[in-house]
């Protein structure tokens, strides 16, 4: 089935697809949890959407279950999605060490989550099905793709005592048996997988 691809998503920025301009790989902070995998790695790329938006993609292998087994919630709003194959991004405000998580399934359900710190949720939670955040996600025979645009924190008083927002990509491949966890930043230690680690994370131009 030919991959789907909205004008939403045609952004200039974004090289032509096909092209190698861009993209970023994932590497294995664990690589002790599994042996060389036999799938392509997964890879990102981004751009800012405006001056309040970030727009993202992932290209990653299939995943093993069947696409019907990705159940999801009538609005796509689904947590627990990181159980199976997923795609994450991770921003941050490096003045406070706030940040906000959104997960996106080969399925195209998606969840978010603002933290105040490590795995600590803000509550109340922001209206995020009303937040603008939209999603594509499209499948070939080789792999599948997501997109996501989703809002970056407020603009601080005084740029210059936050600095600019820092970004992680993660994803996490089931393989036989297993399940490979990846980033973009140096996050690794430990062991078990940890990807609410503030470290090593990309400025955002």
């Amino acid at each position: 089935m030919p991959e789907r691809r909205s004008r939403l998503f045609e952004h200039p920025d974004f090289p032509p697809p096909g092209g190698g301009s861009g993209w970023h790989p994932l590497h294995l902070p664990w690589p002790h949890l599994i042996s060389t995998p036999d799938h392509a790695v997964p890879r990102v790329r981004w751009t800012r959407c405006g001056a309040g938006a970030l727009l993202w993609e992932i290209q990653a292998p299939p995943p093993l279950a069947a696409r019907s087994a990705f159940r999801t919630a009538a609005d796509g709003f689904t947590e627990g999605l990181w159980t199976q194959d997923v795609a994450e991004c991770f921003i941050a405000d490096p003045g406070t060490g706030h940040y906000t998580e959104y997960n996106l399934s080969p399925a195209g359900a998606w969840w978010a989550c603002h933290y105040t710190a490590p795995r600590q949720r803000s509550d109340p939670q922001p209206d995020w099905l009303r937040a603008g955040i939209v999603t594509e996600t499209g499948w070939t025979k080789t792999g599948w793709t997501g997109r996501m645009i989703c809002p970056l924190p407020p603009p601080a008083a005084t740029q210059a005592a936050t600095g600019r927002p820092v970004v992680n990509f993660t994803a996490v491949v089931a393989i036989p048996d297993a399940r490979a966890y990846y980033s973009l930043a140096a996050i690794g230690g430990g062991e078990r997988p940890d990807f609410h680690r503030l470290m090593g994370w990309r400025e955002l131009e």
